[in-house]
């Protein structure tokens, strides 16, 4: 095990803002955004496993599981991701998220994840220098 401190912060406001995010896409009926089956029910019944999955990377995180750095790679890749989708559809005209609290908090998710995915690569760098861990994860 190895102190991940850092990067459980880092997970953990990446995970806060995506979450919120996720809370305020509901409000603007994301599943027709992204032309998403199911309407709302399946827009939540979706957000079940999403939630979970969130949750347990930031227990594996907090334990320092050699899967920890996947699952912060993971989070940070749909951050980013999310973001950069979000600001296309504004751009491209899409009234969507438009509101201020809105495209600041996609801003905000979007500089948190591109921060949560440096802080894990360096930290994983920085561990496979020291030889302590190895750059696969292993079952543990």
């Amino acid at each position: 095990m190895t102190s991940t401190r850092v990067p459980l912060i880092a997970y953990a406001v990446n995970a806060t803002l995506l979450l919120c995010h996720e809370i305020d896409s509901a409000h603007w009926e994301e599943w027709t955004l992204f032309q998403l089956p199911g309407g709302s029910e399946g827009f939540v019944a979706v957000h079940i496993v999403l939630i979970g999955v969130v949750l347990w990377g930031l227990i594996l995180v907090d334990r320092g599981h050699a899967w920890w750095r996947w699952f912060s790679l993971l989070l940070g890749l749909a951050g980013v991701t999310g973001g950069c989708l979000h600001f296309y559809f504004l751009l491209a005209g899409d009234a969507r998220f438009s509101s201020s609290f809105s495209m600041g908090l996609i801003a905000a998710f979007l500089v948190t994840s591109l921060a949560q995915i440096a802080v894990t690569l360096l930290w994983w760098k920085a561990r496979a220098k020291k030889g302590s861990e190895l750059l696969s994860p292993s079952i543990k």
